[in-house]
């Protein structure tokens, strides 16, 4: 009897050690309640299922902010936003004099105008050219929501057009050295302008 006390005690210890889980009671110093502590070894040295996913769904999340975050800067690289006066001529790259700019396209696009070519700016509306001369490339202006499109010539009234007769009009003055004027103010294309 005694030795299969012994054998099952050994067994006992034996299987509780080959356990993944182990549990103990532990008394509180009131001894009215018992509580169980439940320890699983093998997850202990290992990161929680729950905090992995959340870890992942907070990396992804963040990756996609960034990405986001890298299309608008992108997409915004080369708005124009500071108030004043940008120019161009209109007239042929290579009869342009660099320093009063240029028009290689422009268009309407989704409530912007997207102007390709080379700029001059003058911080002071309505000035006329300025010192400043961006380089050649593609720059956007943010359109206020009424933007006033016209072409003016001399002391004539100015003749307002829709976006669609405006680009009719720029297509006509290509090459004839008329000025295509952007007045900014608040961070939005308020006055587009061809002028002689």
């Amino acid at each position: 009897m005694k030795n299969k006390f012994i054998y099952l005690l050994f067994l006992a210890l034996i299987l509780s050690g080959c356990s993944k889980k182990s549990t103990r009671i532990i008394e509180n110093d009131s001894n009215t309640n018992d509580e169980i502590i439940s320890s699983d070894f093998s997850e202990k040295n290992s990161p929680d299922k729950t905090s992995i996913k959340s870890n992942n769904l907070e990396k992804n999340s963040a990756k996609k902010t960034e990405k986001k975050d890298n299309e608008d800067q992108k997409e915004n690289l080369n708005l124009l936003t500071d108030t004043g006066s940008y120019s161009a001529t209109l007239i042929d790259k290579s009869q342009a004099d660099p320093r009063f700019g240029y028009i290689d396209n422009v268009k309407f696009e989704n409530g912007y105008l997207v102007f390709t070519g080379v700029l001059n700016y003058n911080e002071n509306l309505h000035e006329g050219s300025g010192d400043t001369v961006f380089d050649q490339g593609e720059y956007k202006f943010k359109l206020d929501e009424n933007v006033k499109l016209f072409a003016r010539s001399g002391l004539a009234e100015p003749e307002y057009m829709n976006q669609k007769e405006f680009m009719d009009y720029v297509n006509e003055c290509m090459g004839s050295g008329l000025a295509f004027i952007i007045n900014v103010e608040d961070s939005l294309a308020k006055e587009i302008i061809i002028s002689s």
